[in-house]
Formats: C-alpha cells, sequence, structure tokens
C-alpha cells in the first residue's frame, strides 16, 4: 500500500491549484482505479522508480526524473508496477482566458495558460529538480511559515514554466510522424520478429535518431514496447477458447513458449496459463485498458 500525503490548501487563497499529492509506493503494487478530472489539467512526476500511466488507452513508461501532462477530461489511471517508487502530482484549473492565473498579471497568465494548452509532448526528462519543489510545498502547507502562500505560488509557477520550456526544447528534436509509422508497423506485423533495423528502414531514420525520437514522444523503450504490444495481443488470445500458450507464443513471433511465459509474466505479473481465469483477468485488466 502506498504512503500518501494530499494537500487541497484550504484556507490558503491560491486559487488555481486544486489538490497536490505524494505517494511513496514500498513494494509492488497492482493499478489504481481510471477517472477523469472535469476541469483540472494535471502534471505527474516520478522521483524514482518505474511506473506506467494510461491516458485514453494510450501507454506511458516514465521512469525517475520524468513527468507527464494530463489534459482536462481525458481518462487516465495509474498502472502497476514491480518497483519501489515515489510519485508526486498536481492538479490545477486553467481558468478562462483574461482571468488570474496563479496570481499572475493578466498578460502573464494568458501566455502561461496559452502555453499549457499548446503543449506538443506529454512526457518529458524533468530531472531532481521537481522533487525539491514538490516536498518543499508539502512542508509549507500544513506549517504557518511568513508569505508561505507566496513560496508556494511561485515554486508552481517554475514548476509550469520549466514544463513550457523543456517542451519547446523538444519541439525541434522529434519526430511525431516517425512514431506513428513505427506504432503503426508494429500493429500489423505482431505475428513477425520486429526488429529495430526493420524500423529503422520504413521510417527513413537511423536506428540511433528512430529509438532516441520513439523513446521521448512514448516514455518506453522501442524494443519493450514491440514486447509490451506483443504481450497485449496474448491478452486478447488467450481468452479465446482451445487457445493454448505454445500456440499464442509462435503466432506472435516468440522464438519459444518458455520466452513468452518470461516476458508475459514480466509485464503481467502472472503466467499466460493462469490468464484464462477470469477472476485474474478482472484483477489485472487496468493494465491494459
Amino acid at each position: 500500500m502506498p504512503t500518501d500525503m494530499i494537500t487541497r490548501f484550504d484556507g490558503l487563497r491560491i486559487g488555481s491549484v486544486l489538490e497536490l499529492g505524494r505517494h511513496r509506493y514500498t513494494r509492488a503494487h497492482l493499478s489504481r482505479g481510471e477517472h477523469r478530472h472535469a476541469d483540472g489539467m494535471e502534471l505527474c512526476y516520478l522521483a524514482s522508480g518505474l511506473q506506467t500511466y494510461w491516458i485514453e488507452g494510450a501507454e506511458y513508461a516514465l521512469h525517475g526524473g520524468d513527468g507527464l501532462v494530463i489534459l482536462p477530461r481525458e481518462r487516465h489511471g495509474l498502472g502497476g508496477t514491480r518497483e519501489r517508487s515515489l510519485f508526486y502530482y498536481v492538479i490545477f484549473d486553467l481558468g478562462k482566458p483574461r482571468e488570474p492565473f496563479f496570481d499572475l498579471p493578466v498578460r502573464e497568465s494568458d501566455a502561461l495558460r496559452n502555453s499549457l494548452r499548446g503543449l506538443t509532448e506529454r512526457l518529458f526528462a524533468l530531472g531532481p529538480g521537481p522533487k525539491r519543489a514538490f516536498d518543499t510545498i508539502l512542508r509549507l502547507a500544513p506549517g504557518s511559515a511568513r508569505f508561505r502562500a507566496t513560496r508556494i505560488r511561485n515554486l508552481l509557477v517554475d514548476l509550469l514554466i520549466g514544463l513550457v520550456r523543456c517542451d519547446q526544447a523538444h519541439a525541434t528534436e522529434s519526430d511525431p510522424r516517425a512514431v506513428r509509422q513505427t506504432r503503426d508497423y508494429i500493429a500489423a506485423h505482431l505475428g513477425a520478429r520486429v526488429t529495430i533495423a526493420e524500423l529503422a528502414r520504413h521510417t527513413r531514420l537511423s536506428e540511433a535518431q528512430l529509438q532516441k525520437v520513439f523513446k521521448r514522444r512514448t516514455g518506453i523503450p522501442l524494443g519493450e514496447y514491440v514486447l509490451r504490444q506483443k504481450i497485449a495481443a496474448a491478452q486478447r488470445l488467450l481468452r479465446g477458447p482451445g487457445v493454448t500458450v505454445t500456440g499464442v507464443a509462435y503466432d506472435l513471433g516468440f522464438s519459444s513458449s518458455q520466452y513468452f511465459a518470461t516476458v508475459f509474466k514480466r509485464y503481467t505479473g502472472i503466467r499466460p496459463s493462469a490468464w484464462s481465469r477470469p477472476d485474474v483477468r478482472h484483477h489485472a485488466a487496468h493494465l491494459q485498458r
């Protein structure tokens, strides 16, 4: 179970922030239920560990130092992990044009609000800085220090400005078209042994360029993404009547049923032979929504 610390800033008069929290997982855990925020934009930050997140059915893998942005009204959920992890989040209301945003002047409020709405990336390598900011905010919020509301507000604004700058830097380095082509090619060739060299030829990039762009956009190394898509397909196939583990393994291009079983358990936590049990499938369902 996680150790939670959640702050809602009641009485602090920081109108733009709705909620901020920290989850410290001391052991492996299953996914948390999917949900959505009607008006809130969310920034998630993983300080340590490895964590998967789902946004409208798309999977994102966060490693220590990564941040992830979720837009208002998007269905999302926290996937399971086999590692200890330290996870932070903040939910804030973007508000309407010409309204103050974190008490900034109107022109600066609109500029920051529009920049956040126009983010081209989801996933960012933010480094260790946000952890210090989040910990300071969580320490200040319940106390009575002078100027604590101003200090919290400034820390949050700095976080958001850093996010915008990171997005602007990424915009010149990545190619979403190549990522779409890669995903489409993998989906159409799940039964084959797809190689990175093959994908690079398909997208007309070098192997190094493709791997860099793909990891930047999705947070998942390209080889791992291929395996995850095969395992997602395997989960669907194994629900069918009369299907064998060996047959599914070879249908999806695995060299042996033993290797398939090892990879399946790595990403789901259970062996493929147990997947046919309805209670097991229900318990793990959040991982593949």
